[in-house]
């Protein structure tokens, strides 16, 4: 019977001790990191980069993109421009969800909002991967667009360029645009710079 207590007892101990190391107290820590951010963005500027976050985890753009730039010693990323250093825990402060990604069929996507600031070039490369990226396996994404006519003959903003001149307008009068899931998830991958932020526990020599 005492063999049986002292085991228990190992046992919860191991359990308690194991628990407050690896998940009670990183807990606090990152809790305590993140009351520590100065909010950037409105309450609408927010919900909609949620939204977008939500649109990109529902359409399962992390079985073909990561967001961990890996550090110099493992791969190529700095080489390929995916971020000026390595990502680390820190940089996911605030985010509902890790959304680090299964593999890399297509390229890290923890910067793009730096790489590729421009909205007018998101909205393309959704519509169709091949008119801004030659050679791309990426399906084209036009359920995040609706055809929509043009009244008086000026075309929405952020209306696509359909034409072999860049025209927006086909010959019905027409125009396509991005649906409010295609704006906020295009909102939400532009606000991805994660290397923007110096955080010296990401510091690193790069390799030679």
């Amino acid at each position: 019977m005492n063999h049986f207590r002292i085991i228990f007892l190992g046992f919860l101990a191991t359990f308690a001790s194991s628990w407050l190391g690896l998940v009670l107290l990183p807990s606090v820590h990152y809790g305590n990191e993140a009351a520590k951010l100065p909010p950037t963005t409105s309450t609408a500027e927010s919900d909609l980069l949620r939204r977008g976050e939500q649109v990109y985890s529902a359409n399962g753009c992390v079985y073909c993109h990561t967001q961990q730039v890996r550090p110099f010693a493992f791969g190529s990323d700095d080489e390929r421009n995916w971020g000026k250093r390595r990502t680390v825990a820190a940089d996911y402060l605030g985010d509902a969800k890790a959304l680090m990604g299964t593999m890399r069929t297509g390229p890290d996507l923890a910067n793009i909002g730096v790489r590729m600031p421009s909205t007018s070039w998101h909205y393309k490369h959704l519509f169709e991967p091949t008119s801004t990226s030659p050679g791309s396996i990426m399906p084209p994404h036009r359920f995040l667009f609706e055809r929509k006519p043009v009244f008086n003959g000026v075309p929405d903003a952020d209306a696509i360029s359909i034409g072999p001149n860049g025209e927006q307008v086909d010959a019905t009068g027409h125009q396509w645009v991005p649906t409010a899931d295609g704006r906020a998830l295009v909102a939400y991958l532009i606000s991805l710079q994660r290397s923007a932020v110096d955080r010296p526990e990401a510091s690193e020599a790069p390799q030679k």
